[in-house]
């Protein structure tokens, strides 16, 4: 199988199971349910209003809805087809997806298999709690399973004309290092935390603090590539000599979104501040751009680095 393959086949078939869970439950358990689907809110109303509560068949059809899911992780995985990285999100996001259905499904049903008419029991509290775990679980494992990621083909064309160069001599060693930091990530992640203080919500934190590991970041260049790492997050992407066609430096404005990170169809990499970038054009069709104080400096070892390596292999 191919890794396309694969990653077509992880990414719709838990979207599917997850759907087909809910009848699956009925066909084993079907002697041994209520009259009425009494779970999600419903075993919360109490049994004045139990009429109200859908059947079995009707609860389980109201799952169908969910294939829409395939269909937007099939649209993803077209759209991204040329970008490996953003095809195991979307891998990972329907794990996630398929696995708090299904086992929402499963923690919502046992509760009631063997009880007659409606339950005296409410669903328990841990039960949204149960839900969550089990999609971050399954998300991790869809993760995994993608594998490695396929590798790009060598860039084997020469420097463009006019191209920022150091020359390098043969004994000379490539050695560039610089830290950033994006104050606007740093000013969010504190802002969200303060945010989930008050109104006492643990997703807010959960994002503000995943703003505030971001705000630091680390390049380096040294001898085997152009090296981008997260410490707060102990996260590093390393771009190989080797995938690089050129480098080059360049003022523009790349984002506008909350987070310093970048990664879309077209480019990735880490923009924390205005000003110079530098972006390397790899040979993948996409761009790893990066924002230095020193960017030209940086783009005229790579490139330096880069023209000595071809030459030698000429």
């Amino acid at each position: 199988m191919t890794w396309r393959t694969r990653v077509w086949v992880l990414a719709l078939l838990p979207v599917v199971l997850a759907v087909v869970t809910p009848w699956i439950l009925l066909a084993v358990f079907s002697e041994r349910l209520p009259d009425r689907a009494y779970v999600d809110g419903w075993s919360r109303t109490g049994p004045d209003h139990a009429q109200g509560a859908p059947t079995w068949p009707e609860w389980a059809s109201g799952f169908l809805f969910f294939t829409a899911a395939a269909c937007v992780a099939a649209v993803a995985l077209v759209y991204w087809r040329r970008v490996p990285r953003l095809q195991r999100w979307v891998v990972a996001v329907s794990w996630a997806f398929a696995g708090q259905i299904a086992g929402g499904v499963i923690i919502d049903v046992a509760p009631v298999v063997d009880v007659t008419g409606y339950p005296t029991q409410q669903a328990p509290g841990w039960a949204d709690l149960a839900k969550l775990a089990i999609g971050l679980v399954t998300a991790v494992m869809g993760w995994v399973l993608v594998g490695r990621l396929p590798a790009a083909p060598d860039a084997k064309d020469n420097l463009p004309e006019g191209a920022l160069r150091r020359n390098l001599g043969p004994t000379e060693r490539v050695v560039f290092f610089e830290s950033m930091r994006s104050v606007k990530a740093a000013c969010l992640g504190c802002a969200l935390v303060a945010v989930a203080i008050v109104l006492n919500a643990a997703a807010f934190a959960v994002m503000g603090v995943a703003l505030f590991l971001l705000a630091r970041a680390n390049v380096q260049i040294d001898s085997e590539g152009v090296l981008l790492d997260l410490p707060l997050m102990r996260v590093r992407q390393r771009v190989p000599y080797q995938q690089i066609k050129y480098a080059e430096a360049v003022n523009q404005r790349y984002t506008r979104e909350w987070s310093p990170l970048l990664e879309d169809i077209h480019r990735f990499g880490y923009v924390g501040q205005r000003g110079d970038h530098m972006v390397l054009h790899l040979s993948d069709a996409r761009d790893f751009v990066v924002s230095l104080r020193a960017a030209a400096a940086a783009v005229a070892l790579v490139n330096g680095e880069i023209a000595r390596r071809r030459e030698l292999a000429c």
